[in-house]
């Protein structure tokens, strides 16, 4: 017996003298927080692509991490540099299957040209809430001086935003803000989970030479102001958005997200100066009711009522794509022309 204890105490000891070897190595050396730095590189890869570098990786590590010169880079061409980012948290929690972040923070960073497209990603088939969330908690997630270089807003512009993120189990809550100087840019989402239903707020406000504005390249200020609410079985969304140059779009979105086999949507518009051409033929003003059905290789837009100055129009049209390419589209509609459309066209 005594023997056997020993043994188990031997061994014991062995393994946590090797945690400690293994600790001192990762932590405390110069080869150990090399490997950490080229598992870092490697995890932001997986989740953003291109390529990435890492200037250093210090702090007092395990509880504090400090990437300094942060490169994201696609195809050798550098489109985000990021001079600090912060995390203070608890591996301890860990043991307990949590990830508990105090705090979250980048200090300057440089967005010099767009970011890289994503790659073709299958189509999704639903949403669901899990029964049991992970459980991450982040108490203080901010972003500092982050700058939106000058080719893509037209000048400078800064963007301060921050927030906080908790979940776990059946709990979901997430609240985000941003701001940009000078007030061009505004920025505020709540997202929270109340058992099956999904509560939603968004409010994103960009003047002309904000920097949303800049990235998203719709020729103009941008507005949304959406809200939903409801068991994504019965998901729906209200919004009324500014889109730049492209007009101002209003409406509901409804659908069975879980499954989400299809999305029916009643809208109207107002068409702007980009859509000029399409103003000439059905008029400035329109409104839409129909549906939208995904399909694997293409989808299908059933119109139960189209109606502006050209008339009303209901219908289907069916597309298939071979690869990224569009293969083969089916048209079948019909149309009530107004008296007074166009009549420089019409016999």
């Amino acid at each position: 017996m005594r023997k056997a204890l020993f043994i188990i105490f031997g061994v014991a000891a062995v393994a946590l003298c090797a945690v400690i070897a293994i600790w001192i190595y990762l932590f405390w050396t110069p080869a150990g927080r090399a490997s950490l730095k080229h598992l870092a590189e490697t995890t932001i890869v997986g989740a953003v692509g291109g390529d990435v570098a890492i200037g250093e990786l210090g702090g007092k590590l395990p509880g504090e991490i400090i990437l300094t010169n942060v490169k994201l880079s696609d195809k050798g061409d550098a489109w985000l540099i990021i001079d600090q980012a912060k995390l203070v948290w608890r591996p301890i929690a860990l043991l307990g299957s949590r990830v508990e972040i105090g705090s979250a923070r980048i200090d300057g960073a440089r967005l010099l040209k767009a970011p890289p497209a994503d790659k073709e990603k299958p189509r999704p088939r639903g949403f669901e809430l899990p029964e049991r969330l992970p459980h991450i908690i982040i108490g203080d997630l901010s972003i500092a001086d982050f700058e939106v270089a000058e080719t893509l807003a037209g000048a400078p512009v800064r963007l301060d935003g921050g927030g906080s993120v908790q979940m776990g189990g059946r709990v979901l809550s997430i609240n985000l803000g941003a701001t940009s100087s000078g007030e061009r840019d505004y920025l505020s989402l709540r997202l929270e989970r109340d058992g099956d239903a999904l509560d939603t707020k968004l409010t994103l406000k960009s003047d002309g030479d904000g920097a949303i504005a800049a990235m998203a390249r719709l020729g103009g200020p941008v507005f949304i102001d959406a809200a939903g609410g409801g068991p994504l079985s019965d998901y729906k969304l209200n919004f009324k958005s500014t889109l730049g140059a492209y007009g101002q779009f209003d409406g509901v979105l409804s659908s069975n997200f879980e499954k989400l086999e299809e999305i029916s949507f009643a809208l109207t518009g107002a068409l702007g100066d980009r859509l000029t051409n399409t103003a000439n033929i059905i008029g400035s003003k329109a409104s839409l009711e129909g549906a939208f059905a995904p399909l694997g290789d293409g989808g299908e837009l059933r119109v139960a009522r189209f109606t502006s100055a050209l008339g009303a129009v209901s219908g289907t049209a069916r597309w298939r794509n071979r690869g990224a390419a569009l293969d083969t589209v089916l048209v079948k509609a019909s149309a009530t022309l107004d008296p007074g459309w166009r009549p420089d066209l019409r016999p």
